[in-house]
């Protein structure tokens, strides 16, 4: 985790001053990050972002379709579990953040799979000595 002191926003005229660009410093690094704003609709939405830790990317993300258009929404993430990788785990929040339910991709395998990957990262930080 990088904590941020000190942190400095670029905002750009031309899409109403919405933030394309952000850096920060802090004792434990520094990050960096940049948004690709787009208009559909009367409605600005970040249609690509990224956000690097020092050198080391840590998120990136583009959106290829999007509607504001509440009915032409889906109810419900039905292909969800079909497109995010094995072993993820899906944690439903109502609106206080409170946890619902939790569940993982591949079911008893999934959490299995979980685990074992758990106990590598901590043998490979051992073996590091960190």
């Amino acid at each position: 985790m990088i904590t941020v002191r000190d942190r400095f926003l670029i905002v750009d005229e031309k899409c109403d001053y919405l933030v394309t660009e952000y850096f920060g410093s802090g004792k434990t690094g520094t990050v960096t990050g940049t948004f690709v704003w787009a208009k559909q609709d009367g409605n600005w939405y970040a249609k690509q972002g990224m956000q690097m830790g020092g050198d080391m990317p840590l998120c990136e993300w583009t959106i290829d379709e999007i509607s504001f258009d509440a009915s032409k929404c889906r109810n419900s993430f039905d292909d969800l579990e079909t497109m995010i990788p094995f072993a993820t785990c899906i944690t439903h929040l109502d609106e206080k953040y409170n946890e619902l339910s939790k569940k993982y991709k591949g079911g008893a395998e999934g959490e299995a799979e979980f685990r074992l990957r758990e106990l590598a990262k901590l043998k490979r930080l051992k073996e590091e000595g960190l």
